[in-house]
């Protein structure tokens, strides 16, 4: 591909546990040009993995239209609308057991439902602000939120898989009623601590629609074996399978 004659496109960037995703869209064809994962390597700094990375890509010189970069959170969590942000931020430093200076990178984001709370690695923020020219943050957990509430079924879970570690988001009614991270080793994981959520949650698996989407390139996941006791749907319409780009869900 002459990368020189691309013009009106957007890069998107989503930041996992330990890995980064990154993809070139056309908005003038409507398509994707180009998608990497990369990992990143514990024993290097965020600045020295994105760097490395960055620097050996064809397309690093493009005058992007847009600069959308998704980060997994560390911390999240959905408060009311009615809350003002110093009480979500309160709250928030007391649910985690963190210090008031310690929430300073928390951004707060409201949707017609929900305000989301979020801590983005500041590592991150801060490669990419000396990198980009106006980049735009969301966290994962708003991500999940606003595509949740952009589809029309009152009734769905949301199931978001990054290496180690799965988002789940329920809406009932069209109220999120669990939006949480848990840790997984294992496909059984997966599915054991979905399902164990809605017992908790007291929701039959016939009452909802399922969407799965996957920025993982563990090849141990079996997701026939996610099949057969949660009978998903691709999160993107006519995907015949759920490991797709997670950056599609940004292009809304």
């Amino acid at each position: 591909m002459n990368w020189a004659q691309q013009s009106n496109v957007n890069l998107f960037l989503v930041f996992g546990d330990n890995s980064v995703s990154l993809s070139v869209y056309s908005n003038h064809d409507k398509t994707f040009l180009a998608h990497q994962l990369f990992p990143l390597i514990a024993s290097k700094s965020i600045a020295e993995n994105c760097s490395s990375v960055w620097n050996r890509l064809p397309y690093q010189r493009l005058d992007f239209s847009k600069i959308r970069v998704g980060i997994l959170a560390n911390y999240s969590s959905i408060f009311p609308l009615q809350f003002e942000n110093k009480t979500c931020e309160d709250l928030f430093a007391f649910d985690f057991g963190l210090e008031k200076e310690d929430c300073l990178q928390l951004r707060i984001k409201s949707n017609s439902n929900h305000k989301i709370a979020s801590m983005l690695n500041p590592e991150i923020v801060e490669w990419c602000k000396s990198t980009f020219k106006t980049p735009e943050f969301f966290s994962t957990t708003e991500i999940a939120n606003n595509t949740s509430h952009n589809q029309t079924e009152k009734n769905t879970a949301h199931i978001y898989l990054y290496n180690n570690v799965f988002e789940l988001l329920v809406k009932m009614d069209n109220e999120v009623v669990i939006q949480n991270k848990f840790d997984y080793n294992s496909t059984e994981d997966i599915t054991y601590y979905t399902l164990y959520s809605l017992d908790q949650l007291d929701i039959e698996r016939s009452e909802l629609k399922f969407y799965l989407s996957s920025m993982t390139n563990d090849e141990a996941i079996d997701f026939e074996l996610i099949k057969k006791f949660i009978d998903y749907q691709p999160m993107i319409e006519n995907e015949k399978t759920p490991t797709i780009p997670f950056q599609l869900l940004l292009c809304e």
